[in-house]
């Protein structure tokens, strides 16, 4: 599945499009390109030295984009970046490598001291062979306090990629399912609208509300899950509590609620 998703001046993620392939490969992905250009308004974005596409470095992007693209800055996904280092770089030189793409010039780069903690990975990102790396490399990222900033460490699309499975057994047309999968996706990019405080979750505002008022009401509350749906929930400090059975529906909604408490 392919997916392209946007994300304007107020960090408001949008859905652009989403399409179902039978591989990655370079036609596909200037099948999608072009595509996506059947659109004027479209078109001319994606095709602005303004605009800056991210990939996830996945099979064959890279020479579609050039090709369909080539006023366009790209640069690549950080997160699929690591994953390709000769040497895996481990969580405490991950986080210095997050510094290190946010550096706008070579010494504020080289200042990060990934070299003598992962020196394979520090040499494959200033291979004096490929001078490019580091261009793209060091400026795919922004400055936290931008706009770009609260969506680039992480692969937008793949990010909201979560469960729109059915339930089991369940059989429908292959191509009803697409449907399903572009729909949800679609809905999904739209409603994850807001970042809140410093997590890096995105929530609509009436999401984000609802969650800090349920968060104050509990947070004198203990739960913890016995399996199948079901939770114990008790007062801290407390030995007795009331179990709680939750039923979910195909789209991760809960549908059913029991509790001990009666309610």
């Amino acid at each position: 599945m392919m997916v392209a998703t946007g994300t304007d001046a107020g960090t408001k993620l949008v859905h652009v499009a989403a399409s179902i392939c039978d591989k990655e490969n370079t036609d596909n992905y200037s099948w999608f390109h072009r595509m996506m250009e059947n659109n004027v308004d479209m078109a001319e974005v994606l095709n602005s030295p303004k605009t800056t596409l991210f990939t996830d470095k996945h099979k064959s992007h890279e020479p579609a984009i050039t090709l369909h693209a080539p006023n366009t800055v790209w640069r690549w996904c950080l997160r699929h970046h690591i994953k390709a280092l000769p040497e895996a770089p481990g969580q405490t030189v991950t986080h210095w490598l997050y510094h290190a793409a946010r550096a706008p010039t070579r010494t504020k780069f080289m200042d990060t001291k990934v070299e003598p903690t992962k020196p394979k990975a520090y040499a494959a990102l200033l291979n004096p062979n490929k001078p490019h790396e580091l261009v793209k490399w060091t400026h795919h990222a922004g400055p936290t306090d931008t706009a770009i900033g609260g969506v680039v460490s992480s692969n937008a699309a793949e990010q909201n990629m979560v469960k729109v499975g059915l339930q089991r057994g369940e059989e429908v047309a292959a191509l009803h399912m697409a449907q399903h999968i572009l729909d949800k996706t679609a809905s999904r990019m739209a409603e994850r609208a807001e970042l809140v405080n410093s997590a890096s979750q995105r929530f609509t505002p009436f999401a984000a509300k609802e969650f800090e008022a349920q968060r104050a009401k509990s947070s004198n509350l203990h739960s913890s899950a016995t399996g199948n749906g079901n939770f114990t929930v008790r007062k801290l400090g407390s030995n007795y509590g009331n179990r709680v059975g939750l039923e979910f529906g195909t789209d991760g909604v809960v549908t059913r609620m029991t509790c001990t408490c009666g309610y």
